[in-house]
C-alpha cells in the first residue's frame, strides 16, 4: 500500500517557507494600507472640523503681523505715483469689521494645485486661504485712503497656523 503522508523533502519545505513569507508580506501590506487609510481619514476629519471664522482671523492676524510697510505708493489722477505713510489697523477685529468677507478658505485646490499627501497627513495642512488685502494710508489732508485690494494666498493647517504659499509672490 502506498503511503498518503506528504513528501518531506527540501523542495516542499522551501515552498511552505515562501508561502509563509508571502502571507506575512500580504498581512503587512494590508495592515499598512489600513493604517494609511486611518491616518488619512483622521487628517481629513481634522480639516473638515475647521471653523472658517477662525481661519479668517488667523489669516488677518498673519497679514497684520507680517506685512507691515513703511510707505504706500499710490497712483494719482495724473498717473504719477506718490508715497503716503502706511496706516495700520488696530487689530484683527478692526480689519474684519471693515472687510468681513476678506478671506476665503479653499480646502481642495487653489490655482490648480492640491496639497501633497505628506503635507496633509504628516504636516497637518488643510487647504488654502485667500485674502483680499486692503492697505490703508494717510493722505496729505489727514484723511484715510485705502488702496485697491490686492490678493494674498497662504496655506492653513489643522491648528489654524498660516504658512507661506510658494506661488504667493
Amino acid at each position: 500500500m502506498a503511503s498518503t503522508k506528504p513528501r518531506e523533502d527540501g523542495y516542499s519545505n522551501m515552498l511552505n517557507q515562501k508561502k509563509i513569507i508571502w502571507l506575512g508580506a500580504l498581512c503587512l501590506a494590508v495592515g499598512s494600507v489600513a493604517s494609511i487609510v486611518a491616518i488619512t481619514r483622521e487628517a481629513e476629519a481634522n480639516c473638515i472640523a475647521l471653523d472658517e471664522r477662525k481661519i479668517r482671523s488667523s489669516a488677518v492676524e498673519y497679514y497684520l503681523s507680517n506685512y507691515k510697510v513703511g510707505n504706500v505708493s499710490v497712483q494719482d489722477e495724473d498717473g504719477k505715483y506718490k508715497d503716503y505713510p502706511y496706516l495700520s489697523y488696530q487689530n484683527v477685529s478692526d480689519y474684519l469689521s471693515q472687510y468681513p468677507d476678506c478671506c476665503h478658505y479653499n480646502p481642495g485646490k487653489y490655482d490648480g494645485r492640491s496639497l501633497l499627501f505628506i503635507e496633509r497627513v504628516v504636516e497637518g495642512k488643510c487647504g488654502f486661504v485667500s485674502m483680499a488685502v486692503h492697505t490703508r494710508y494717510k493722505k496729505e489732508d489727514g484723511s484715510i485712503g485705502v488702496t485697491t485690494p490686492s490678493s494674498r494666498v497662504w496655506i492653513v493647517d489643522k491648528n489654524y497656523q498660516i504658512y507661506e504659499y510658494f506661488r504667493d509672490r
